[in-house]
């Protein structure tokens, strides 16, 4: 074992896997909404919590649904921290895309091909007065 490994993130994925090999039940967190994903945390905390008030000594230790639910309590952890990451990314990729074309004069571009720009997104639009709907390009 490397010392690197020790600070290795483990992602949600892997957690997620352990969870069904000790537990056998899988939870399926690709599926969720981060607010959802938010709720169920926040219902994880709270039932260990619960738990954690009413056991006596070396209780946590001995009882599986305690140990179950502070498992996908890591795993929803980690999945909510892989998509804060993710966002935080593309927003790093919109600001650099975003001064590219201010450095390489977009507005020209835009003028020609009648694109709009709101904020750091460009948005095309099909005409002036078009009733169709806009999407990001």
């Amino acid at each position: 074992m490397k010392t690197i490994d020790i600070f290795r993130k483990t992602n949600s994925k892997k957690i997620n896997e352990t969870v069904e090999k000790v537990f056998g039940t899988k939870l399926n967190i690709e599926s969720y909404e981060s607010v959802d994903l938010e709720d169920l945390r926040n219902k994880l905390r709270t039932q260990i919590f619960n738990f954690k008030q009413g056991a006596n000594f070396n209780e946590t230790v001995e009882n599986e649904t305690y140990t179950k639910a502070q498992w996908m309590l890591d795993a929803v952890n980690a999945e909510l921290l892989t998509r804060e990451e993710q966002a935080q990314e593309q927003k790093r990729w919109c600001v650099q895309i975003h001064r590219a074309q201010q450095a390489l004069g977009i507005n020209f571009l835009a003028k020609r091909f009648r694109w709009h720009f709101h904020g750091r997104l460009s948005v095309r639009a099909f005409g002036p007065h078009s009733q169709r709907p806009a999407f990001y390009i």
